[in-house]
């Protein structure tokens, strides 16, 4: 059902920030981790206007989950090998609040 498959995606949503955090504080120098978010979120907020623009001129209704799935898994392939190109650790840990004080 409809309320199901909400339900399902708003469970699996809720581990990408978590996730997204974790690989930006591996891979990203603490310099540029603030424009790395920005970055992340004007992204978002682009391919939400994308598909706003793009799916209603799709013929049929299943065409827009092929379509953005198949993006989505390209994505996945290139965002992973990109990060296991990568050397882990690139990022810098912050500094934890309490030993500041």
């Amino acid at each position: 059902s409809l309320l199901a498959s909400r339900v399902f995606l708003g469970a699996a949503e809720a581990f990408c920030l978590p996730a997204i955090v974790q690989v930006f504080t591996s891979q990203v120098p603490a310099q540029r981790r603030s424009s790395a978010f920005a970055v992340m979120i004007g992204c978002g907020a682009f391919g939400h206007m994308f598909a706003l623009a793009v799916c209603p001129r799709l013929e049929q209704w299943s065409a827009m989950f092929s379509w953005f799935g198949a993006a989505g898994v390209v994505w996945c392939v290139l965002a992973l090998g990109t990060l296991l190109q990568q050397p882990a650790g690139r990022g810098e840990e912050a500094p934890d609040d309490t030993q500041a004080r």
